[in-house]
């Protein structure tokens, strides 16, 4: 059948044509880019992967950061204390030297004065000493500890449950042992580690503390006990309603708590006499002696405990940036593109694409031969 007013041919040359060059646009985008993946429609499932394996790499290296500054932050604790400990051996030869009664009163007093100012300025190393504003050889750093986070994962699993307070007895400033009433089978057990927090104050205080819980009654009606230290702003009391209490159980697989150990021994008040040098007395030398090496024990199991720390943290590091180069390979494998594939399809589609312009231009022309038929 010959025809004029639809020609079919060009209507395929033209489709092709058409498909072709959104084949070749999509090349050129790739190579262009250095992404196979640059919209959903590439690659919907690949996308919704890569999407994800970039938020756990980021998180990786973030919590990289983490572990490196929480070594930075060990070693300065570290590095304090080795000059704490210089001093208490230092200390410790007074001690020695003034409780000896082959020196004069005179004498003894000059290695009380040094005794005096070596032990202020213990005292001050520990309380000064920071990184990034933060007393690393305070009672709270040493004892309590400060949480690194060396995971990507979420710091806490989506456990979060609201009660109130239904029993508690604490003074301010100190112990408190209460009980948080829930609902039956709350998903909490004994020795969770859980934060703590109230939309409004719970007993005249606001809560904000991570606790360890002492008991957790999955039966009915349900129940949490805690046991928490340092409630600030005033006594906590028994309440049967208001503030509303949120806990939410940690994932403690992903925090690591930097800390060493009670300082509370090398404080001047411990080591010397009030107002005055145990070195001043060759008996009470002596005595000093041992409160001396209680002070450096405790100096010793805190660089030790710190010391462990940062081994742990080395391994953390090395590990992450493992599972990091792993996860990027991964991801690369699927988001980014193959230059030699790409470079051959645009090859291919090229070629079509001219290819299919002259099968075009030749389809056009057909009609023309009705004139033939015409003209006889």
């Amino acid at each position: 059948m010959t025809v004029i007013n639809t020609n079919i041919k060009s209507v395929i040359a033209a489709n092709s044509l058409k498909i072709n060059g959104r084949e070749m646009a999509n090349a050129m985008e790739q190579l262009s880019t250095g992404k196979r993946i640059n919209s959903a429609s590439d690659d919907a499932a690949g996308l919704a992967i890569t999407q994800s394996m970039t938020a756990q790499s980021r998180g990786l290296n973030t919590a990289v950061r983490n572990a490196n500054d929480a070594i930075s932050m060990a070693q300065t604790a570290e590095g304090a204390l080795i000059e704490v400990s210089n001093m208490l051996q230092r200390m410790r030869e007074l001690a020695v030297q003034a409780s000896t009664g082959t020196i004069s009163t005179t004498q003894r007093t000059y290695l009380a004065n040094e005794a005096n100012a070596l032990a202020d300025q213990i005292d001050s190393t520990i309380a000064n000493t920071r990184w990034n504003g933060i007393s690393v050889l305070s009672n709270a750093s040493m004892t309590t500890g400060i949480d690194i986070q060396i995971s990507d994962a979420g710091a806490s699993l989506s456990l979060a449950k609201t009660g109130a307070v239904t029993d508690a007895t604490a003074a301010a400033n100190g112990v408190s042992t209460w009980t948080l009433a829930l609902g039956a089978n709350h998903g909490f057990a004994q020795n969770d580690v859980v934060f703590v927090t109230a939309t409004s104050a719970v007993g005249g205080v606001t809560l904000s503390h991570k606790v360890t819980l002492l008991s957790a009654n999955q039966n009915a009606p349900g129940s949490i006990t805690f046991s928490a230290t340092g409630i600030t702003g005033g006594a906590l009391t028994n309440q049967t309603g208001g503030g509303t209490v949120v806990v939410t159980k940690l994932n403690t697989s992903a925090l690591l708590t930097l800390k060493g150990e009670s300082l509370a021994t090398v404080a001047k008040t411990t080591l010397l006499e009030t107002g005055a040098s145990d070195m001043a007395d060759a008996a009470k030398s002596s005595a000093a002696i041992a409160k001396i090496d209680t002070g450096l024990e405790a100096v010793n199991k805190a660089r030790a405990t710190l010391g462990a720390s940062v081994n742990r943290l080395t391994s953390v590091v090395d590990n992450l940036t493992n599972v990091s180069q792993n996860l990027i390979e991964s991801r690369s494998r699927i988001l980014d593109t193959d230059y030699a594939a790409a470079t051959t399809e645009l090859a291919r589609t090229q070629i079509i694409q001219q290819a299919g312009m002259a099968v075009l231009a030749q389809a056009n022309q057909q009609p023309q031969a009705v004139l033939s038929l015409l003209r006889a």
